[in-house]
């Protein structure tokens, strides 16, 4: 879906996607990862591998008023305004799409449009 929806249309160096892959319900392994990776091979996709569900439980507080509830933020995708700096919390993103999250459900459309809107100054191919 970031291949296709995001970096296929938007042609902007800035635009730096972090994907971190772990073992969501302790089923996939790193090797399972390595292989998913090679979906998203544009080189502004930085990928990372964790052992746990750590850092989508980072992001449950930021999100919790946005709607995620008590969900972890695994399934996801957060986007982040370019001014956006980590502190001692991980920060709250612009917009974020979840897959249990009515309302918030995964989407390509919808993610190109909230990243899109975050780079106005690119004429991004829709």
């Amino acid at each position: 879906m970031v291949q296709r929806y995001v970096f296929d249309k938007i042609a902007d160096d800035r635009l730096k996607i972090y994907v971190v892959w772990g073992p969501f319900k302790e089923r996939e392994t790193e090797a399972d990862a390595r292989i998913a990776a090679q979906f998203v091979p544009d080189p502004r996709a930085i990928h990372f591998w964790t052992p746990s569900t750590a850092v989508g439980d980072l992001f449950k507080a930021p999100l919790k008023p946005l709607g995620l509830g008590d969900l972890s933020a695994w399934d996801s995708f957060l986007v982040f305004a370019p001014e956006t700096r980590w502190q001692d919390v991980a920060p709250t993103p612009a917009h974020f799409l979840h897959r249990h999250v009515e309302g918030k459900k995964l989407n390509g459309a919808r993610l190109f449009d909230m990243v899109n809107a975050l780079l106005p100054q690119v004429k991004a191919k829709r």
